[in-house]
């Protein structure tokens, strides 16, 4: 979908102006005649034109009193040794007559009595190119012919259904369905993925727009309803944070939100209003409710994401006294002796070094601080008693690093603490009240071997200051986590954990063979006298046996503000399995009050299909949602970016409906072709084509 939104200008005398600056990009005696020519039907086409023809432009394809869009397709396929050929004529030409009669269809009043915006295909050649993802978008433009510039839009048939792009009302490009193209046309025209004037940044479930990720490719389970919204529901104001179960019309009105990819339960209520059960826990409540509502696509994140470094390990989130902190391994840049717990070891191969970076109030990640530790893992890490804990393993050794926090970023080296003997392939720390184990938080490490796939624990343990007055950390022996007594818990991969701060249980998600592979599997440890208990299990999925397969390690976040039965509400974030270092997405798995729902777990897609990790995601309660982190790859040349949304899930902000109907029919079609010129021109100018404009004439 669109992933370069833009303001968009809607007044001829703007058009003009811009198209005026543009040189070469049309020749000046159509620059005279556009000038000179009047546009009766406000559709950026001189009536002038459309009436004797410019260019390549003949009458027969426009009409004066008719809005009339122009769009030029190529096909275009991918070179190599297994190339992909084009779409077919055929087939670009059935994916594009379901656009045009989309708009046509559009109940949009024309000056002359009709209805509908009219699209006009004009069909380009076939092309190549060896690999999609290297390509400037902006580039593509030369496949648009000069003598149609500034009179028709481009777009890319590609073969691929793979989302879709579009830059400024000029470019666009998309694989099929039909509905695909129409979205990505909606956004040519000026339309965006939230309402204009909503400065949330989530979008409600009753905005029936093809524009919403929502209902672009189905609305309530049909493909062929799929349409622009005409702010029906516009008096309706959403806010996750606070969501009446009642909703002021019948039920038939709201069939929208019954169907897929919402599925939630309608009820006709004593009074004909209608009752939804937006959080999902199989009643109507009389009050307000918290609820995320909008993941119908994915799980929407608050953007801007913050991009703050590389990394060459996953990403570790931890909430410390407030403050959000991302922890991650780097490719060290100078040889050095790394101080490991109570051992010094030499690294002359430079290796892989852990850092650190703290949100700030501006929304910006702080300069990366290093940790001046070597891992040979992913990290792991908690706040703890106003310090960063963090975990990781040194050529196969649990270790632990404790740091202080200043005013801005993570401060000084407080202590840390290693086993010699235990070997690990990941570790996990924990840290909250428990039961039992004392008034102040505990922290503990867990640690998971591959080669016997036991998940074994150690307790962090203070010892008393020295003559320096500073604390001294040791970890108590490691012990066998059992399901049984003399039954050890095996994982078949890296596992998850948190300690539920409502009931101090340890929750512990775990890799679990079912007879078939490994399937995710939920585990509730207590604390006693003997140390964590096993106390009850269950598998994620709608099934009594293993049904979300996984080989990844999950991250684990758990809500005490939405309780469940007086425990807090479970989100598991897990990747499908794939090999570390291969993009995929990761889904989100809420735990639902209501068991009847998907065996009481609604699975949704993170964010949407372009945010794929390299490596397991990292999620960590902070504030009233959960931040989410992923190693990011855009493009062959900029691998392993860290991405971190700080909110997701239940936004803040208020969720509304648009009339898209009238946005369209109330502005110029083609206004923003000539914003979109302007960039594209100097775009070329900056690869060193002189056009004659200085830097800050640039959009």
């Amino acid at each position: 979908m669109n992933h370069h939104p833009t303001r968009w200008l809607h007044a001829l005398g703007a058009l003009l102006l811009a198209v005026a600056a543009l040189g070469s990009f049309l020749p000046q005696a159509a620059l005279a005649q556009a000038a000179s020519s009047a546009d009766t039907d406000f559709d950026g086409i001189p009536d002038e034109w459309e009436r004797l023809g410019h260019g390549p432009l003949r009458p027969e394809m426009v009409r004066v009193g008719r809005r009339d869009v122009i769009i030029y397709t190529v096909r275009r396929g991918i070179k190599g040794s297994t190339p992909i050929w084009p779409l077919t004529v055929d087939a670009s030409r059935e994916l594009m007559n379901q656009v045009t009669t989309f708009y046509r269809n559009l109940p949009v009043r024309n000056p002359d009595g009709s209805s509908g915006i009219h699209i006009t295909v004009v069909e380009g050649p076939a092309v190549a190119y060896s690999l999609w993802s290297k390509v400037s978008f902006m580039d593509v433009y030369h496949y648009l012919p000069v003598a149609w510039r500034g009179i028709a839009r481009l777009y890319v048939l590609e073969v691929a259904e793979l989302g879709g792009q579009t830059f400024d009302a000029n470019i666009a490009a998309s694989g099929g369905p039909w509905q695909a193209i129409a979205h990505e046309v909606g956004h040519m025209l000026g339309l965006d993925h939230t309402p204009r004037y909503q400065l949330a940044s989530g979008v409600s479930p009753l905005w029936p727009s093809i524009m919403n990720y929502l209902y672009t490719y189905s609305l309530n389970d049909d493909p062929m309803a799929v349409r622009m919204s005409t702010g029906e529901f516009s008096r309706i104001i959403l806010n996750e944070g606070s969501l009446s179960e009642r909703i002021n019309l019948p039920i038939e009105k709201l069939r929208l939100l019954e169907g897929s990819p919402n599925n939630f339960r309608l009820r006709v209520l004593a009074d004909g209003s209608t009752g939804v059960d937006w959080n999902r826990d199989g009643r109507i409540d009389e009050g307000y409710v918290r609820a995320d509502i909008n993941d119908g696509y994915g799980v929407q994140g608050r953007v801007p994401a913050q991009l703050p470094d590389r990394t060459r390990t996953a990403p570790a989130l931890a909430v410390v006294d407030g403050r959000l902190v991302a922890v991650y391994g780097k490719p060290a840049t100078e040889a050095s002796t790394w101080t490991t717990g109570s051992l010094t070891t030499a690294t002359p191969d430079l290796g892989t070094v852990l850092y650190a970076s703290v949100l700030q109030s501006s929304g910006s990640m702080s300069s990366p601080v290093s940790l001046r530790h070597p891992t040979n893992s992913n990290p792991s890490a908690v706040g703890y008693n106003g310090m960063l804990a963090v975990g990781y393993t040194t050529f196969g050794r649990p270790d632990l690093i404790l740091h202080a926090m200043d005013t801005a970023n993570v401060g000084a080296r407080v202590g840390g603490a290693t086993d010699t003997e235990e070997r690990a392939d990941q570790v996990v720390l924990v840290s909250g009240r428990v039961s039992g184990a004392g008034s102040e938080p505990a922290l503990f490490m867990l640690t998971w071997q591959k080669a016997t796939g036991k998940v074994r624990y150690a307790r962090v343990e203070t010892l008393t200051p020295g003559s320096t007055g500073t604390p001294r950390f040791t970890l108590s022996a490691f012990r066998d986590l059992q399901r049984n007594p003399g039954s050890a818990m095996i994982s078949l991969g890296p596992v998850g954990a948190a300690i539920d701060p409502l009931t101090g249980e340890l929750v512990l998600v775990q890799n679990k063979y079912d007879g078939i592979g490994s399937f995710l599997n939920l585990v509730r440890l207590n604390w006693g006298a003997s140390g964590w208990a096993f106390g009850s299990e269950r598998w994620l999925g709608d099934s009594s046996r293993g049904s979300v397969p996984s080989n990844d390690a999950p991250a684990i976040t758990l809500d005490p503000s939405t309780p469940i039965n007086g425990r807090s509400q479970i989100n598991v974030y897990a990747r499908p399995p794939v090999a570390d270092g291969v993009l995929t997405v990761t889904f989100k798995h809420r735990e639902l009050p209501d068991r009847t729902q998907g065996g009481g777990w609604r699975v949704k897609r993170m964010i949407d299909e372009w945010n794929t990790s390299q490596s397991p995601a990292a999620a960590v309660r902070f504030g009233n949602t959960d931040a989410f982190a992923l190693r990011w790859k855009a493009a062959d040349e900029r691998p392993n970016l860290l991405v971190l949304y700080t909110q997701t899930g239940i936004l803040p902000g208020f969720l509304t409906d648009q009339d898209d109907v009238g946005m369209i029919a109330a502005a110029n079609v083609n206004a923003g072709m000539a914003l979109g010129l302007r960039r594209l021109r100097c775009y070329f100018e900056s690869t060193g084509v002189d056009y004659g404009l200085t830097p800050r004439e640039c959009p």
